[in-house]
This record gives C-alpha cells, structure tokens and sequence, in this order.
C-alpha cells in the first residue's frame, strides 16, 4: 500500500474525540497480552491517563507507549464522520515493533492470540 494507511475510529461521545479533530498527527500503540491493566487506564475517562505511565514522544511528538508490541506515528489525511464514530485516517510516518503476542479485546473481553495447529 502506497502509502501505507492506518484507519481508527473514536466514539463522538469519547473525551478525547477534540484532540483528534484539531490534531495533524496521532499515534497508535499495539499493546502486548500482558498489558491489559493499561488498556482499562485509556478507556477509563476522567484522569490523566498518561500520568505514571512509561511512555515517550515520537518523532511527530505523539506518545508511544513503553512495552507496547508496536507504535505507529501517523499524519491524519482525513476525517469522515460516520454514524456514531469520526473515522480517522492517518498516513504512517514512522513505525517500530517487537516481537510478542498482542492483547485482544473482542465480545466484550480481554484474549490472547493463539497460534492455529496445522494438520
């Protein structure tokens, strides 16, 4: 993909829905299976979620998140309003990963990703 795009959505509803509105870059954090107490601190609302936490500026200024599985600096492109959610899409700048399992959250919880058995 030329070039490579990144898309996320955020609730009209979320606090920090007016950062990414005035924002020209965002970052996206891919956390590892062992930082689910850090992915309950962000959906919180009401705190200074990146108050204690390891975590540093990018190139663009955009946090990365220490321990993460992968970081992406994006550029935003574009913003599309759509039903409940503003879908955001992000040009990725920079990129950096380490190898480990991610954490999942889907039907409501928290899973891991197994590897499929092959015949």
């Amino acid at each position: 993909m030329e070039p490579p795009l990144i898309l996320i959505c955020v609730d009209h509803r979320a606090n920090v829905l007016r950062h990414f509105e005035q924002a020209t870059h965002f970052g996206v954090n891919i956390l590892a299976e062992d930082q689910e107490a850090l992915s309950v601190r962000f959906a919180e609302r009401g705190l200074d979620r990146f108050n204690g936490i390891d975590w540093h500026p990018g190139a663009t200024g955009v946090p990365l998140l220490g321990g993460a599985l992968a970081r992406f600096e994006c550029a935003t492109r574009q913003s599309i309003p759509a039903g409940d959610h503003l879908i955001i899409l992000g040009e990725v700048l920079h990129a950096e990963w380490e190898n480990g399992a991610p954490l999942l959250y889907y039907a409501s919880s928290y899973h891991t990703a197994q590897p499929r058995k092959r015949d």
